[in-house]
């Protein structure tokens, strides 16, 4: 497997949709050369929704994981812009990758196009160990139990 590139970052935003309350959330992954970060906002936004983050240190071998399913989906071919009319509605996600001197920016149809949008997003959720994910799940289901 190739090393993945030094200049590697993504920005993924992953909403629930329009969903009444309790039922939408947020997630936000982000990775740079400095390290990585998980965000999850279990509502909303505003004054009463708080956003939980979480550092994450992946290794070599996550980043190049990711590099590749990113690779295999053509996203950094010279077109990875979408052809067809775009996704509505229900929950979706948006990529920002910059790796090998070039920036992309896609939502999950764009890679549809050229490859398996759920590898792609397996991929960089795969960034945040299992753990991590039972927290924040856990913190979710407390903030939607809590009476208010």
């Amino acid at each position: 497997m190739p090393a993945a590139p030094a200049d590697l970052s993504l920005d993924y935003r992953w909403s629930a949709g329009s969903m009444p309350p309790p039922h939408h959330y947020a997630v936000r992954i982000r990775l740079d050369a400095d390290g990585a970060e998980v965000a999850l906002r279990p509502g909303y936004a505003g004054a009463d929704t708080p956003t939980w983050t979480v550092p994450l240190t992946p290794t070599a071998s996550d980043r190049e994981v990711l590099v590749t399913a990113l690779r295999e989906a053509g996203l950094f071919e010279a077109d990875s812009t979408p052809r067809r009319p775009r996704h509505i509605g229900g929950s979706g996600w948006t990529l920002r990758v910059t790796a090998e001197g070039r920036s992309v920016s896609v939502p999950r149809d764009a890679v549809a196009e050229a490859g398996d949008p759920a590898a792609v997003e397996a991929a960089v959720r795969g960034l945040v160990p299992d753990a991590v994910w039972a927290d924040l799940r856990a913190r979710r289901q407390a903030f939607i139990a809590a009476p208010g």
